[in-house]
């Protein structure tokens, strides 16, 4: 019993909090990963391949070097971030219709963006410690504390694609069927890639760049699930 009080708090201050974050990171990546590849209708699309990832990177960055106390403006800086890299990538997506294009896009606006962020840790080197922990990903600093606002952004934003994943479903198939099924593509798709901003800019505040779960994913659950389309987004999360 003398060593419940050590074992207990370090159960709750330290293990607990970095499990949630795990769990609350994995499925924010995922889900924003199979949205962004259903709304763009490229299998190659995710958060870390069309720059999402990086935008939300670039504005967490400065944000640490405008205003490193606050560090409540961490999961907004992030989500303007990640909302901007993904409307860019949508406004090149709809210009050509090829998939390796917009590949090719994403991975020249990421690399302009984490340009941007050395430039910013160049000017700021105060900054350097924690962007580079930042870049490598991980959940050692986490606490509850730092969790709570990104949890507050995650959790809402999974509930919502749960309740519009048939919408999704009827996306994905193209918009000339969608719009033969009265859907308004251009909101549903803005909403969408709103959802998609807010999910990976929340989970990148806290975790750090990790990309590679909002790729890999999708593609696994899809190879699992085959044709059965109506469980892909909760069984992705």
């Amino acid at each position: 019993s003398g060593e419940g009080g050590p074992r207990a708090s370090i159960l709750l201050y330290v293990r607990l909090p970095r499990v949630c974050a795990a769990l609350l990171a994995g499925a924010a990546l995922a889900a924003s990963g199979h949205i962004i590849q259903s709304v763009m209708s490229n299998p190659l699309a995710g958060p870390n391949i069309i720059g999402v990832n990086a935008g939300a990177g670039f504005c967490v960055v400065l944000q640490l070097a405008l205003f490193p106390v606050s560090f409540w403006l961490t999961p907004l800086a992030a989500f303007i971030g990640a909302l901007c890299a993904a409307l860019l990538a949508y406004a090149i997506s709809r210009r050509t219709a090829s998939r390796l294009t917009l590949v090719l896009a994403g991975v020249a606006l990421s690399s302009v963006l984490g340009a941007g962020t050395d430039a910013i840790t160049t000017i700021y080197p105060d900054v350097l410690v924690g962007v580079n922990a930042f870049k490598i990903g991980g959940f050692a600093g986490v606490d509850m504390a730092r969790l709570a606002p990104s949890a507050a952004c995650i959790l809402p934003a999974l509930i919502c694609a749960c309740a519009l994943s048939g919408e999704l479903d009827v996306l994905s198939l193209g918009d000339e069927t969608a719009r033969s099924l009265g859907m308004n593509t251009r909101a549903i798709r803005g909403l969408f890639l709103m959802l998609a901003a807010l999910l990976a800019g929340a989970a990148v505040s806290f975790a750090g760049l990790i990309g590679f779960v909002g790729l890999m994913v999708p593609h696994i659950v899809r190879m699992i699930l085959r044709s059965q389309r109506r469980h892909m987004l909760p069984c992705t999360m």
